[in-house]
């Protein structure tokens, strides 16, 4: 399976215009990831806030 991906990357890498779509997969990822942990933050605190009260 990593083979087979491996080798589907290394014909995707030669694609310029997949070059790009690949980059912005990894930035709606890493945005993705750091709008969750800012929900979990918000609610943590929330939670907290209500505790505290």
């Amino acid at each position: 399976m990593e083979v087979l991906a491996m080798g589907l990357f290394e014909k995707l890498k030669k694609n310029k215009y997949l070059r790009w779509f690949i980059k912005a997969i990894k930035f709606i990822a890493i945005a993705m990831i750091l709008i969750v942990l800012v929900h979990v933050i918000i609610i943590a605190a929330t939670v907290w806030f209500y505790d505290a009260l």
